[in-house]
């Protein structure tokens, strides 16, 4: 059984959500890219803040409030035709990269160490 099963369901949940609420919701709908900056940098300093305290709880929650600003901003940029959260989740690490080629080992790839996670996942060590 895939363990990421419910938190692929609640994430195709979270993006009905907010279709749904850039539909219906006079104040979603009326929010831009730009009118949303302020969340997002305030929702950094939150997350940090719990961070620092050790309060891991209220990490999590700050997280999920982080998480809810990037599917709005990639509803948003959707809607405008930009991009989707498709091409977000493409873009999460230039240094992780998707790879086909490449067997479970450890080993080193440009002069650089690897640990390549599976036949689809490779990552940078240093």
């Amino acid at each position: 059984m895939n363990k990421y099963k419910s938190a692929a369901e609640k994430f195709v949940t979270l993006l009905l959500i907010m279709e749904r609420l850039r539909q219906n919701c006079p104040w979603d709908r009326q929010q831009t890219n730009a009118s949303l900056r302020r969340y997002i940098l305030e929702e950094a300093y939150e997350t940090i803040d719990k961070i620092d305290h050790q309060d891991w709880h209220g990490l999590a929650q700050e997280l999920g409030d982080q998480l809810l600003q990037i599917i709005f901003q990639s509803a948003i940029a959707q809607e405008k035709g930009y991009f989707n959260i498709e091409t977000v989740i493409d873009h999460i690490s230039p240094f992780c990269q998707v790879r086909r080629d490449r067997p479970v080992s450890w080993g080193f790839r440009y002069g650089r160490p690897i640990r390549v996670f599976g036949p689809n996942f490779i990552c940078p060590l240093g």
